[in-house]
């Protein structure tokens, strides 16, 4: 990993990973074989810190095992994640802060000891048919971005926004990003 080129594409064959990925430089990393194939599973630590103007993560598996730190975190820089699987056991399974984003398509999130997706960046972040179940609390939870839609029953859509109980069970997020028009005639209503 210290050794790839900036824009490089690195393929991971099947197995389990037992690492803390930091990743420094703009990378995409795939699993070779089918989705989950690739487990990345640190016993402490983020499996995936994300320290790069962007990283894109596709069809790994990500396994947290320390209740202090979330599985994926973005401080810096975008985690795009295509079809990937995050297995939480903190307080997140997904963080964004001080100037990370989330770009999220086709994951599946669960963390039976806290929240799903966590946005506390003041930048937007995308999180686009997602299944985000299984929690110990909140599916979504935005600090400074509204909820556009997150499937079947979002609350509010001010600061620190986060997924009602009923959707936190079974929530299929499919946006959170910018503001929605606040135009009644808006097709962005909640």
């Amino acid at each position: 990993m210290a050794q790839a080129r900036t824009g490089a594409v690195i393929s991971v064959a099947p197995g389990r990973y037992a690492e803390n990925l930091t990743i420094r430089t703009r990378v995409t990393i795939v699993a070779e074989g089918e989705r989950d194939s690739v487990e990345i599973c640190p016993r402490l630590g983020s499996a995936v810190t994300v320290m790069a103007e962007e990283v894109m993560l596709t069809g790994l598996l990500l396994r947290g095992g320390d209740e202090d730190v979330p599985v994926v975190d973005a401080p810096r820089g975008q985690a795009v994640m295509e079809r990937c699987t995050v297995a939480g056991s903190g307080w997140a399974a997904v963080l964004a802060r001080m100037s990370g984003s989330l770009a999220m398509r086709g994951c599946r999130v669960t963390n039976p000891a806290g929240a799903g997706v966590v946005d506390i960046a003041p930048g937007g972040s995308v999180v686009e048919d997602c299944q985000i179940e299984h929690l110990g609390s909140s599916a979504v939870v935005l600090a400074n971005a509204p909820a556009r839609s997150c499937g079947t029953a979002c609350c509010g859509t001010r600061a620190a926004t986060a997924c009602s109980p009923t959707a936190r069970r079974g929530a299929r997020s499919r946006t959170a990003r910018s503001p929605p028009p606040t135009s009644p005639a808006s097709p962005w209503r909640p």
